[in-house]
């Protein structure tokens, strides 16, 4: 049998069956100018892979362009093409049709900027090159006329003193005629007050009774005759002047015309392959729009006849926004034909469709409804006879028809050939069309070319058993819930489910069972094979799915798990530096504080004080100052801590005492200063070998020394022993200290609230509070409220040099 060699381009019947003229519908949806509509309606199916592959780079090319700068800018949807034949011919063009020319040839140069700037689009940037720039015609078109189309006085400077002439005769001629209106002697004379035209003059409206009041030339009577338009004498020069220079601006207009005219039919065959150029642009942006509406991919494009598609599905719902099953489809060496079975309703000429849609695809260079990473090889012949084919004009049956769809493709059918058939070889008697139907499948495999089938003949179900070329499909059915799943299950043959879904559709159960009952004494079929094979299939299906989302959880619980890893791992870093930077701080802000307590001890000649303040200084800057180890020793954190207890500060490598614990910080004191540091950073002092250890086998931090302990953690008595926390010397600054002295007890006391509010707020501990001696009422008073105060965690009276019993030092409770 003779082999077409040279592709043949789908048939009619074939195209309608796939319903590719709804696709090139949707096409001319996304086209914006005239021009694209005529590129689309001539899309050539293309015969070369190269080809396939350039246009479906190109696509995907303008797709990345689109993505980054939205729609492109393309002319109105006028077309010039009839302006350009007009120039061409010698005819004169109007001032805004030659506009029109200008504006579509400066869209189409801007389009061709476009493409050459995107640094992603290689093919855009040659196709860029096609177009023609005409910049001489442009320029002159541009200089020649505003955009509104009218001539520039700019650039034709006779034409604007031409223009300033007519404007001023004008205005000549209205100021005499209004003259005219108003002069008392005429004043019942006109029919109105008003002037107008007649032939391109001013004229008067004059009442035929009084025709000898106004000398002049009638140019018109009313359909009454009641009224003439005479043209006054007095103004008759004026209008004479004006007359010839608007004939004079005419014959220049006509000449600066027919000149700009001459331009553009001297380029009219440049700017008509211009307009061919933005058609295909269009087009191009029009294929990329349509490609996102459907969500098609540029598939591998080869000559082998194969298809590997990942996630197929019909362009036409996923334009409609309907929802669709994604299915992978193959086919190919050395399986090249599918028999796809099963329910009705269940989706198979759907998926035929989609796999036939996709072939034309392909041949017109564009993307497919699939997933990344999907293969559909150049088919050279694409055939399809899908619905009812009957005709009462030729006198064909829908048999008829299917058998002349065979003879015209089992002549033509090869390597490079996909035929699609749907309910293969029905209307006739079940043997024989059986029968006829496995033999013509068994000639379309010998001949190599790809062919899937819908059928529910169970003879073709049994040609795969015995064909290695051939392979069952089904579209999968749960009968449970009496819907199709639209699945596609490749290796597996489908069932009817007859009688289920007879049920769905109303038939009786009454007539559905006497059906049933008809079969009962015959052998079981294949079809209860079939049913049940479907439900293990329904069943694996349902346990892949579900480990698959347990493999999922699974992964993003382990993500979850790395990423607080190191979450936390950088947390630790950040809070090291912070708490480093901070305690730099804090030392800084030390050292003023104390330099100015100096500066004023000095000035007061109090050295000896003086000296012990700079000593402490330097004190707390070697506690602070100490160098952390590059690595610390992991160390436990102390559990539970609580106010008194000495702790480990791994960041500092130094032990200090725990002020304050809230949630996951703890404000601890080291020396005169007090900080915030994290939980995480605490650890028990592990060269303490008086700290005992927890339950969990970490030392528990203890008191430190003077510290009250945990069965007795109260404030500390006026005048008793200083807790840690108020241990050494404090020195009064500005910020911490607060004078009450010559205030009565009440006044002192509400003084002394706010003071300790905005301490606590600031972080500020331990202050200073001057009463003085006097009568000790004062001073009485405020430690009386300083033992039940919220605010107080421990006091006691200060200390030589501090200000004796004439001063109260209070630590916070921060």
């Amino acid at each position: 049998m003779t082999r077409r060699t040279k592709p043949s381009l789908p048939t009619e019947a074939t195209l309608s069956a796939l319903e590719w003229p709804r696709l090139m519908e949707a096409l001319a949806s996304h086209l914006i100018t005239v021009y694209g509509r005529q590129a689309a309606a001539g899309l050539a199916f293309l015969d070369h892979v190269a080809s396939v592959r350039q246009s479906l780079t190109r696509i995907v090319e303008m797709e990345a362009l689109r993505e980054e700068r939205g729609d492109l800018p393309f002319p109105g949807r006028s077309d010039v093409a009839e302006l350009l034949e007009r120039a061409e011919k010698e005819g004169r063009l109007e001032g805004a049709e030659l506009r029109g020319v200008l504006d579509t040839q400066l869209a189409a140069r801007q389009l061709a900027a476009l493409f050459r700037e995107f640094e992603e689009g290689p093919l855009l940037e040659e196709m860029a090159a096609a177009l023609l720039p005409e910049a001489a015609l442009c320029e002159s078109l541009s200089h020649a006329l505003t955009p509104a189309g009218d001539l520039s006085e700019q650039a034709y400077p006779a034409l604007a003193r031409l223009r300033q002439e007519l404007a001023r005769r004008r205005e000549a001629i209205h100021r005499r005629i209004e003259g005219l209106l108003r002069s008392p002697a005429l004043k019942d004379v006109f029919q109105e007050p008003i002037y107008t035209l007649r032939n391109g003059r001013y004229v008067l409206p004059v009442k035929a009774d009084f025709r000898g009041r106004v000398a002049g030339i009638v140019h018109d009577v009313s359909a009454t005759g009641a009224t003439l338009f005479i043209e006054p004498q007095a103004v008759l020069e004026e209008n004479n002047g004006a007359i010839l220079v608007e004939k004079q601006i005419e014959a220049l207009i006509e000449l600066i015309l027919s000149e700009l005219s001459a331009e553009v039919g001297a380029s009219a065959p440049a700017l008509r392959k211009n307009l061919e150029w933005l058609g295909r642009a269009d087009l191009l942006q029009a294929q990329a729009a349509l490609s996102r509406a459907y969500r098609g991919v540029a598939p591998e494009v080869r000559e082998e006849g194969r298809m590997s598609l990942k996630g197929l599905a019909h362009p036409l719902m996923r334009i409609a926004g309907e929802r669709v099953v994604r299915n992978d489809f193959a086919l190919g060496e050395p399986r090249r034909c599918m028999v796809i079975s099963g329910a009705n309703t269940g989706g198979k000429t759907v998926l035929l469709m989609s796999v036939g849609l996709s072939a034309l695809l392909v041949r017109c260079g564009m993307p497919v409804p699939a997933l990344a990473g999907s293969r559909f090889d150049l088919f050279r012949d694409v055939w399809a006879d899908i619905g009812d084919r009957q005709s009462l004009g030729q006198s064909l049956s829908t048999f008829s028809a299917q058998i002349r769809f065979l003879v015209e493709t089992l002549a033509g059918a090869g390597p490079r050939s996909l035929v699609l058939i749907d309910e293969m070889l029905t209307g006739t008697a079940p043997e024989e069309g059986a029968a006829l139907a496995s033999t013509a499948l068994e000639t379309l495999a010998a001949s190599g070319a790809c062919c899937v089938v819908t059928t529910h003949y169970g003879e073709l179900k049994v040609l795969a058993a015995a064909h290695e070329s051939i392979v069952n499909a089904s579209v999968s059915f749960d009968p449970e819930r009496l819907r199709p799943t639209f699945r596609l299950i490749t290796g597996l043959p489908g069932a009817s489910f007859a009688f289920p879904i007879a049920r769905r559709h109303g038939l009786s159960e009454e007539l559905t069972a006497a059906a049933q009952a008809r079969l009962a004494d015959r052998p079981a079929s294949s079809e209860e094979l079939l049913r049940e094979l479907h439900g293990r299939e329904r069943l694996l299906e349902e346990r892949e799915q579900a480990l698959a989302a347990q493999e999922g959880e699974l992964a993003k619980a382990s993500a979850r798990l790395e990423g607080r890893e190191g979450g936390l791992a950088d947390r630790e870093r950040t809070l090291r530096r912070r708490e480093r930077g901070q305690i730099g701080e804090e030392v800084k802000a030390a050292r003023a504080r104390i330099a100015e307590v100096i500066k004023g001890l000095q000035a007061g000649n109090s050295l000896p004080l003086a000296g012990k303040a700079r000593e402490q200084l330097r004190r707390v800057e070697r506690e602070l100052k100490a160098d952390a180890p590059e690595a610390l020793p992991a160390a436990a954190k102390p559990q539970p801590l609580a106010p008194g207890d000495r702790v480990l500060v791994r960041s500092l490598n130094r032990v200090a005492t725990v002020a304050d614990v809230a949630k996951d910080r703890v404000r601890i004191t080291l020396g005169a200063i007090s900080m915030e540091v994290p939980l995480a950073d605490l650890a028990a002092p592990s060269d303490d070998p008086d700290v005992p250890k927890t339950a969990t086998g970490r030392k528990a931090a203890q008191p430190a020394e003077g510290a009250p302990s945990r069965k007795r953690r109260g404030k500390a008595a006026s005048g008793g022993p200083s807790g840690t926390t108020l241990r050494g010397m404090v020195i009064p600054t500005e910020e911490n200290t607060l004078d009450v002295r010559g205030l009565r007890l009440e006044e002192a006391l509400e003084e002394a609230e706010k003071f300790f509010d905005q301490c606590v707020m600031k972080h500020v501990s331990p202050v200073v509070l001057i009463h003085g001696h006097g009568m000790g009422k004062l001073k009485a008073g405020l430690r009386e409220r300083c033992k039940a105060g919220p605010y107080v965690a421990e006091f006691r009276p200060g200390e030589k040099g501090e200000g004796g019993d004439g001063v109260t030092v209070v630590a916070l409770n921060l």
